[in-house]
């Protein structure tokens, strides 16, 4: 069986807000080299909230649509816009729901199993998808689906 590249972790221990993953993840890529744009929309759960590393309760009160994040090019770093903020698409967007995306950022859910599982779809540039999770996840493990 394949071993598909993971995230290197992108949460703290007892970390329950979603939004510093994407902060983490935007130090991790602005030491790659890419400059894209990148759009994460987390659909709303079908569901009562997930829970977060300790228990602790990842649901926002109030929330309850899809949530956006925006990872944007900035000088030698990224910036993460919340919200949909930011005109115009991005080079790649990915979508998943909440429960998954914490199963990646926590690094025990490679993105590649989760668009294989149907947990995860990549809109837009997917070559650009893919060296951005090879950039992420430290180059460890497989980061395409098929090709080279």
């Amino acid at each position: 069986m394949t071993a598909y590249a993971k995230l290197r972790p992108l949460t703290a221990v007892r970390q329950a807000d979603v939004g510093q993953t994407f902060h983490r993840l935007a130090d991790l890529l602005s030491e790659s080299g890419e400059r894209a744009v990148v759009r994460f929309t987390l659909l709303a759960p079908a569901g009562p909230g997930g829970t977060g590393p300790g228990g602790a309760d990842r649901a926002e009160s109030g929330s309850g649509g899809d949530r956006q994040w925006t990872l944007v090019p900035a000088k030698r770093k990224y910036r993460v816009v919340e919200g949909d903020a930011v005109p115009g698409p991005p080079d790649v967007e990915l979508v998943t729901r909440e429960d998954a995306w914490w199963e990646i950022a926590d690094g025990r859910l490679s993105p590649l199993d989760a668009f294989t599982g149907g947990r995860l779809r990549v809109l837009g540039d997917a070559d650009l998808a893919a060296r951005l999770l090879r950039k992420a996840s430290g180059g460890t493990g497989v980061s395409v689906i098929c090709g080279e």
